[in-house]
């Protein structure tokens, strides 16, 4: 492969700048905007300034692209690539980084607006005219300048990159690493844009005589796609025959393993679309002719078992995309099983509409999974006596277990997606206005949680199953400073005593250490010798159990850290116990251990 000259590039550039000056535009407004982060990854402004700008890419090339196609001139061209800028500005100003639902809400909405820009430029040439053949060798023809374009960036990027490591290591420059960051950025924004842009086709028609095939694409197809995409259909048809034997619903990653390879497929599919007249063998004819036929019952797959997650659990944006996307599945399948025409036109342009539908309006992914979520908030309400059909109720009694969790985890959802308002009508005051929760309960951190301690909801229960009462510990060292005197102590040791630790003789090393005594109320010291290890003394937990439980609410005990000390008396030994973190039960008035963590000093008792 022989990389391109310098005059070469500049041409490039020079014809790029002059046939797509928005897109040039855009690339280096992107390529600005990315090394302002790459400088100060906080900054919303870069951020904002990036995500229209690289929206901008695809946008105009797919507005240049539609002009040239049908030889629109003067006011005519230009009107939509003004309309193009004025869309982009008003995104801009919209745009706000900083908000509770930017990332779960505006990202995924970004992403399908970038992809539905892309399928534009893919197919804004043929929109209205063109035959699928024409159609198919401009998008080949993209493809293939979008592989060598790509892979020209990374060899000059390896050996410049290179070559400022060079003289950095050479002349002892102490250069900033992130100037690698930035020459990937020049390359991979301005040069490679530069690059597939000077090669975008000009002429949106192709002569019978010039279809071809290389050698690269039959091979990628025949030896390389096709029995992937075949292996991966065998595996999933396997699993199908499986379920059906063993009658059990399928798991619910099955569904992205079933558009994953879909995908996959569905790319082999637009490359073999032409191949089969220029290769006749039984491999490239077949898959062209049972691909959709095959992939059919993979989408009645992907339904059970994304179906079974959303019966669990209801919508979130994850389910409602892989459902959304098994939609897409099944009427592409069903097209090109009953159309005549096979026009492979419909791929990209129905995908866009449904990305389209799946980020915007009414029935975006959001606006239904919030709707879902607010449903099951308001079924499990109902059901446990805490909504009489208009207004929340409050309840002396706690609820715990299943049902409060999936409440808690409703609410925060659509706290996540600033969407708490779904419910606001219910509530007695604002969402954010609720009271904060007791000190000693630490899972109320967020406005859903605290609505759910109102209402007497818990996360969890401190009743285990065997009937123990649960206490949590935990050191609150952010409280304040703290002094301890550990002067007259001879030893020291890092205790980390649990209930279902099996100490075996063989595999003690240390000369001292600690364990729980049988009780769960002790800990021990030992001496390990050569041949066993005996207990040498033990200290009472007693006293600082009653105390850790007659403090502790709701199963948690946060102490803060000047009272995490606790005086230990053995019969040989006096002991400092500064306690880190542990957890304590009580059963019929029996204390007991489950674990305890901290540092203990031991002075012997004169």
């Amino acid at each position: 492969m022989k990389l391109p000259s310098l005059s070469l590039l500049v041409d490039a550039f020079v014809g790029a700048l002059r046939r797509f000056p928005l897109t040039m535009l855009s690339a280096a407004v992107a390529c600005g905007a990315l090394m302002w982060l790459v400088e100060d990854g906080s900054d919303d402004a870069g951020v904002k300034m990036m995500m229209p700008a690289m929206l901008g890419l695809p946008l105009f090339t797919a507005i240049t692209a539609f002009g040239e196609a049908f030889e629109l001139k003067g006011w005519r061209f230009w009107a939509p690539q003004v309309a193009g800028v004025g869309l982009l500005v008003l995104y801009y100003f919209q745009l706000d980084p900083g908000i509770t639902n930017f990332e779960n809400v505006y990202v995924p909405q970004y992403l399908g607006f970038l992809a539905i820009a892309h399928l534009l430029s893919a197919t804004s040439p043929y929109l209205k005219r063109g035959r699928v053949e024409d159609f198919w060798e401009f998008n080949k023809t993209l493809f293939a300048n979008f592989i060598v374009g790509a892979v020209y960036a990374l060899i000059l990027y390896a050996g410049l990159a290179l070559a400022i490591l060079a003289v950095d290591q050479l002349f002892d420059l102490n250069i900033d690493s992130e100037i690698y960051v930035h020459l990937f950025l020049l390359l991979g924004l301005i040069f490679f844009t530069a690059f597939f842009l000077h090669h975008f086709p000009q002429d949106y028609e192709t002569e019978d005589d010039e279809y071809t095939y290389t050698t690269v694409f039959v091979n990628l197809c025949k030896f390389i796609l096709i029995p992937i995409v075949g292996l991966y259909f065998l595996i999933l048809y396997v699993y199908g025959a499986k379920i059906i034997a063993m009658w059990e619903l399928p798991r619910g990653w099955v569904s992205s393993l079933v558009i994953g390879f879909s995908v996959a497929g569905i790319f082999t599919y637009l490359l073999n679309y032409r191949l089969p007249a220029f290769d006749s063998t039984d491999a490239v004819r077949l898959y062209h002719k049972w691909f959709w036929p095959v992939l059919l019952p993979l989408t009645v797959l992907l339904f059970v078992a994304i179906g079974r997650r959303i019966n669990d659990y209801g919508i979130t944006e994850e389910r409602f995309y892989v459902a959304h996307a098994g939609l897409w599945l099944l009427a592409m399948g069903l097209y090109f099983l009953f159309s005549k025409n096979d026009n492979i036109k419909f791929i990209p342009l129905s995908l866009a509409a449904f990305i389209l539908v799946a980020v915007a309006g009414p029935f975006s992914a959001n606006r239904v999974a919030r709707r879902s979520q607010v449903t099951i908030i308001r079924e499990l309400l109902t059901k446990n006596g805490r909504f009489d059909g208009t207004q929340v109720q409050k309840r002396t009694t706690t609820l715990t277990g299943e049902d409060a969790e999936r409440i808690i985890s409703a609410m925060s959802y659509l706290e996540s997606r600033d969407a708490l308002g779904d419910i606001q009508s219910w509530l007695p005051m604002h969402y954010d206005s609720f009271p904060e929760a007791d000190d000693n309960y630490s899972y109320a951190y967020n406005s859903a949680s605290r609505i759910a301690y109102w209402l007497n909801i818990r996360q969890f229960t401190n009743i285990t199953s065997d009937g123990k009462e649960n206490l949590n510990l935990s050191v609150n060292k952010a409280t304040s400073e703290s002094y301890t005197d550990i002067r007259g102590y001879a030893e020291y040791f890092e205790i980390n005593v649990m209930d279902s630790r099996n100490y075996s003789e063989a595999t003690v090393r240390p000369k001292r250490y600690f364990r729980l005594s049988t009780d769960k109320a002790k800990m021990v010291m030992m001496s390990n010798t050569n041949t066993q290890s005996v207990p040498v003394d033990s200290f009472s937990m007693i006293p600082a159990l009653q105390k850790w439980f007659a403090e502790g609410a709701n199963g948690y005990l946060n102490i803060p850290v000047e009272n995490a000390t606790i005086e230990l008396q053995g019969q040989k030994h006096k002991a400092m116990f500064i306690l880190r973190d542990g957890n304590i039960y009580r059963k019929k008035d029996t204390l007991s251990i489950d674990y305890m963590n901290g540092i203990l000093f031991v002075k012997p008792v004169k």
